[in-house]
């Protein structure tokens, strides 16, 4: 296959919703003369994209898993928030181990540039018997193409709740009321921002109760020029088996999108921060 052919085969696979391994799913291997054990990673293109989490392969055609071992995440009808089905995710110690850290991740590949403004949200829910650990713990967050850290993370150490917005300008830790309570209910997790050196924003909701509004520079200075959003189990490591449930998660331009038909009547009980300069 010349390099050009493999071009065309590409583009053609990708516009049909194929995820592309050596032995593909289109029923086409890829001669590119050694096997590979990882898959290549699904492309998005769209700014808007939506996942109820009906099937296996929603997953495999909307989301990276390269930073999730292929038994720690299965499509169940145990619970849903939408449809028949959600997406549950384990996390056991030792899995996909890298700098001390453990984590079960599902990446949305679409990758926003700074300056762009983008909604996001995803349902998440906790069973009762969920551990508390003191442990860091990130259940989603939004991070910049660099090797630091997420520039907006959901946390849940030592029973509670936090918001945490990190930046070269300084770290920012909204510790949210007592009343939030992530376990055994749906949560519906939601994100409007724009990720600038100049004049970002990031406002977040949970349950429709809104806790961060924060206005200005928002990203590490002269780093990426990009900004992706994944969801799952992240933490120091910890010998606890841990499962979480994610269900609709969507991406787009507008409330109206990401809601997706869901009442929502919206509240600002804003929180200040604790701030720690960098």
């Amino acid at each position: 296959m010349t390099r050009i052919m493999l071009l065309q085969f590409l583009a053609v696979a990708q516009f049909a919703g194929c995820v592309l391994t050596p032995d593909d799913g289109c029923g086409i291997a890829l001669a590119s003369g050694r096997s590979r054990k990882k898959e290549l990673y699904p492309l998005a293109v769209d700014r808007s994209s939506a996942s109820s989490f009906e099937s296996r392969t929603e997953v495999l055609q909307f989301f990276r898993q390269d930073r999730i071992v292929e038994n720690a995440w299965v499509i169940t009808n145990e619970r849903s928030s939408h449809g028949s089905r959600s997406v549950k995710v384990t996390m056991r110690k030792g899995d996909v181990a890298k700098d001390g850290r453990e984590r079960a991740e599902l990446r949305d590949p679409f990758s926003v540039p700074l300056d762009q403004e983008i909604w996001y949200r995803v349902d998440l829910f906790l069973p009762n018997d969920f551990p508390v650990i003191e442990n860091n713990l990130i259940l989603a967050q939004i991070k910049q193409e660099n090797d630091k850290n997420p520039l907006f993370s959901l946390r849940f150490n030592s029973g509670k709740v936090e918001i945490r917005q990190t930046s070269s300008v300084a770290k920012m830790y909204y510790q949210l009321p007592a009343d939030i309570e992530l376990r055994n209910r749906w949560n519906v997790i939601l994100v409007h921002a724009k990720f600038s050196e100049k004049d970002g924003f990031l406002r977040a909701w949970i349950n429709n109760r809104q806790f961060v509004d924060s206005a200005g520079k928002n990203v590490y200075e002269k780093d990426g020029k990009h900004t992706y959003f994944k969801f799952g189990l992240y933490r120091d490591s910890e010998d606890s088996e841990m499962t979480a449930f994610y269900d609709h998660y969507r991406r787009g331009d507008s409330l109206e999108y990401v809601l997706d038909g869901d009442a929502a009547a919206l509240t600002k009980e804003l929180i200040a921060p604790r701030i720690k300069e960098q």
